[in-house]
């Protein structure tokens, strides 16, 4: 059967998108995350926060986004800035283009998937720039909840720090304002945490 072939080839993928591990560690655990746990956090959190500020933006359009939004890295795998050269982030953001293409040829007949993934790759629009700014918040925001050791170890090992690492962030949230105001108030946190 044609479909249940198409359907065992496209879970593999999601399969291997449980594989790309990422540099935090999961809420209580010892375990790093992965991008299909990252991914639903962004989705549930988009929807959250969406309905929360009663946004108008299209609650669909910001699921798939959150859902899609690291699936080249299937393909390209994930880097840690901190540990990798310019060469290799370089590579890993050549690498995602790459996977999208790759991921078209693979499943030509979800365009939806591939509409979504170039949505959010293009920042083609509210949703996208939503989901985007989401992502650099969540990144800083778990961390800090779970006391992960991350910037401990960072700042021990190349002097930088949390609040560092978030005021260089911060041009990437400004175009999202309740998501600005949300990651201002996450530095005020930190920064009296001292």
């Amino acid at each position: 059967m044609k479909e249940f072939d198409k359907l065992t080839r496209f879970i593999h993928l999601t399969h291997q998108f449980q594989n790309v591990k990422r540099t935090n560690l999961a809420a209580d655990t010892e375990h790093r995350e992965n991008d299909a746990e990252h991914s639903f956090q962004i989705a549930i959190v988009a929807w959250f926060l969406a309905d929360l500020f009663k946004l108008p933006l299209n609650r669909e359009r910001l699921l798939k986004y959150a859902l899609v939004h690291d699936l080249g890295e299937v393909y390209a795998g994930d880097v840690d800035p901190h540990y990798s050269s310019k060469e290799k982030i370089k590579e890993k953001a050549e690498g995602e283009n790459a996977a999208m293409i790759q991921i078209k040829q693979e499943f030509p007949e979800f365009s939806e998937l591939h509409k979504a993934q170039k949505g959010y790759h293009d920042k083609e629009d509210a949703e996208s720039e939503f989901v985007y700014a989401l992502d650099k918040l969540l990144c800083f925001l778990n961390i800090h909840m779970i006391n992960d050791p991350y910037y401990v170890v960072l700042q021990f090992k190349k002097g930088i720090s949390i609040l560092d690492d978030m005021r260089e962030m911060h041009r990437k949230v400004e175009q999202c304002v309740e998501i600005r105001k949300l990651y201002d108030h996450l530095m005020e946190v930190v920064e009296s945490n001292k």
